[in-house]
């Protein structure tokens, strides 16, 4: 599928909690140099030292990105966070002009 894919865990260790995140990253131009878009998927297991409470997350992220010219950008991002008790949805969209 001429993609790239990226494999990678993050160990978080504080005071407070012990964390895992693990993310599988799916990269692909669309378009060489125009168009490009990703697939994320991220598990997220914190403990929390101080009680015996733990969050489990499971976030999903779809992105695209579009180089119209040499100096300017668009790109949207969208990324649902599902939990135990309840679910969370983003939308980031950037406009960038480079001078």
């Amino acid at each position: 599928i001429n993609s790239k894919t990226t494999l990678s865990n993050s160990v978080l260790q504080t005071h407070y909690l012990d964390g895992m995140i693990y993310k599988l990253r799916l990269t692909r131009d669309i378009l060489p140099g125009k168009l490009f878009a990703g697939l994320n998927y991220s598990y997220v297991n914190y403990q929390y030292k101080f009680n015996d409470n733990e969050l489990i997350q499971h976030i999903g992220e779809a992105n695209i990105s579009w180089r119209i010219n040499k100096k300017l950008s668009f790109s949207a991002n969208y990324e649902v966070t599902f939990e135990s008790s309840q679910n969370y949805s983003r939308l980031y969209l950037n406009l960038i002009k480079r001078f």
